[in-house]
């Protein structure tokens, strides 16, 4: 049985994150993860993002299907080149069939694998399954003749 999400209760979840990140942050937090979040490849880790980072981690320890979560993560991983992560991060979200589009608002943190077959296939596959809903008529036609 395939379970559908509403698209605007994965956007609740997404604002909910943002904001417990955003609450759970303090000072003395950014100088401390400024001198110890490195990625593999010795690069320096913004602390606000590894901050968030650890934070999304904890939650998905816990709810490990949730696609907000894996979404949010996914973007992190991609702005700080984890790009194999950010894309395993993804498909995995893709499972959920939430809805949430990488080649929407994101796509531009999304940039170094938006040529990815991985990538593309999973995008197709979301845009698929989540077709755009048009309920509008026409209510005025300008001409400029």
């Amino acid at each position: 049985m395939k379970v559908q999400h509403h698209p605007l209760r994965s956007a609740r979840r997404i604002v909910i994150l943002a904001f417990a990140a955003a609450v759970a942050c303090s000072p003395a937090d950014h100088g401390q993860a400024a001198t110890t979040a490195q990625s593999p490849q010795n690069k320096e880790i913004p602390p606000a993002t590894a901050h968030e980072i650890s934070i999304l981690e904890a939650f998905l320890a816990n709810h490990p299907g949730d696609p907000a979560a894996l979404f949010n993560l996914a973007i992190d991983e991609a702005t700080i080149g984890e790009n194999a992560k950010a894309l395993s991060l993804l498909e995995k979200m893709s499972l959920a069939h939430s809805g949430l589009d990488p080649a929407g608002g994101a796509f531009r943190t999304f940039k170094d694998i938006a040529n990815d077959p991985r990538f593309v296939a999973l995008v197709a596959q979301i845009e698929k399954e989540n077709p755009p809903i048009v309920r509008s008529t026409t209510a005025l036609i300008v001409s400029l003749t």
